[in-house]
């Protein structure tokens, strides 16, 4: 006589990003505008500068790189380190969610944050290398590219697909890809 086994490991099904954030009720730390209470800071001696940052969470760090009230040193050293702790396609994505969260809600903050996100999207995007640069990563860039010609904003399309151009054509990849891109570069605003 043969017993019946049952599997006791049943993976959980699957839940989108949205129906995440509803469950969770806590919104996740990529989407917050001020990320200063998950940060590690030390005070300086010069108590007329703010605190220097030490450490924090993966995402905190991009927040508060992403926040008016982080200097530009912070912002340059980040620009600088953030491939020790996060891959450039990873950030990307990380960057384009805060910046499509931050981007629907009407109020100042927000949309101050969600222009802030963009800048340091076109940075990234800008500083990328030919070994960072990979199918996924030309993909999500072009697929937000196309959300913003999508919803109105041709500029803001403009200036993320230019750096990816140029990416390209210093790192060529396969030609349907920078076609695509190319169209967008081509757009003529008014």
């Amino acid at each position: 006589m043969k017993a019946v086994v049952k599997d006791e490991h049943v993976p959980q099904r699957a839940i989108d990003w949205l129906e995440r954030r509803a469950i969770a009720h806590v919104p996740e730390t990529i989407c917050t505008l001020d990320a200063s209470a998950y940060l590690v800071m030390r005070s300086r001696e010069d108590q007329s500068k703010p605190p220097e940052v030490r450490g924090g969470p993966r995402d905190a760090l991009i927040v508060h790189a992403t926040e008016h009230t982080a200097s530009v040193l912070y912002q340059e050293a980040f620009l600088v380190t953030y491939r020790t702790f996060i891959s450039s396609h990873d950030l990307i994505n990380k960057l384009i969610t805060r910046y499509v969260y931050m981007s629907m809600s009407s109020d100042r903050a927000s949309q101050s944050a969600a222009r802030l996100t963009f800048s340091i999207l076109v940075r990234v995007v800008d500083e990328l290398t030919g070994y960072e640069l990979s199918e996924a990563l030309v993909h999500t860039v072009t697929s937000f590219v196309y959300r913003l010609i999508h919803e109105g904003n041709l500029i803001f399309a403009r200036l993320l697909s230019r750096p990816m151009l140029s990416c390209l054509d210093m790192n060529p990849l396969t030609v349907p890809v920078r076609m695509n891109l190319k169209f967008v570069g081509s757009i003529r605003l008014g």
